[in-house]
């Protein structure tokens, strides 16, 4: 979910992300925010919008009792290791983070921060590569307040036959951005990934073309190089 919060003279859009049934933001002992009577997960949330610095809000719905999260927690939970993990565990309570973006204006400074996804994120079979791992890395980006990702759409896994698409894992990709309030920067990649030494990814550009001779870039010894398609092969047809 997301609302607009007015802290200073800047809007700011609150883009809300729920992390699951039994699940706490914060340490579960002492020395955290109180709990308070709130009755409802929204009306917890809107305490915390209202809240400088508040990261997230803990809500128990059998109770109605909330508590915020705030800075000195995230870091206390960060220095805790196994037993912050521990606490993630919390039946009954549930942690919901939130990502705070100064709305753009024409007149706004700054220039907004992409965060380049690794080339393998989508696998040869065309789903996500380790998606508990990637949600994982997008957890920490969005406390980092980053306003989104980049990623390699590449040819060889979205048109397999020709004029046959499936872009069914980067459908995957681009819902967990939307659940983070995040923008996405979709690059058409028209070339091939990887192949060579030390490359962690091999996808090669789709079959019906890499099998079609007279429109690769060639040497002067005849020595096609088939990662990309000569910008000279225009009327060479490819079926």
């Amino acid at each position: 979910s997301s609302s607009v919060v007015v802290g200073g003279d800047t809007p700011v859009e609150a883009a809300w992300r729920s992390l699951g049934p039994d699940t706490a933001c914060g340490p579960s002992g002492e020395g955290g925010a109180a709990w308070e009577a709130a009755g409802s997960a929204e009306e917890c949330k809107r305490r915390c919008e209202a809240l400088p610095g508040c990261r997230g809000v803990d809500f128990e719905a059998a109770t109605g009792r909330c508590r915020a999260l705030l800075p000195e927690e995230e870091e206390e939970e960060k220095r805790g290791g196994a037993a912050a993990a521990a606490a993630r565990g919390a039946p009954g309570k549930e942690c919901f983070t939130l990502t705070r973006r100064a709305e753009a204006t024409s007149k706004s400074v700054g220039v907004k921060t992409f965060v380049m996804l690794p080339l393998d994120v989508i696998t040869s079979e065309g789903e996500i590569n380790n998606s508990t791992a990637l949600d994982e890395m997008l957890d920490k980006l969005q406390w980092a307040g980053v306003d989104g990702f980049m990623v390699d759409v590449w040819w060889g896994l979205t048109e397999r036959q020709p004029q046959v698409y499936d872009f069914g894992g980067y459908r995957q990709l681009f819902e967990k951005a939307r659940a983070r309030g995040w923008q996405v920067q979709a690059v058409a990649s028209f070339h091939q990934c990887g192949g060579n030494y030390g490359d962690t990814c091999n996808i090669t550009l789709p079959d019906f073309v890499h099998s079609v001779d007279g429109i690769w870039y060639t040497d002067a010894e005849g020595s096609e190089d088939r990662e990309y398609v000569s910008l000279w092969a225009d009327d060479v047809p490819i079926p």
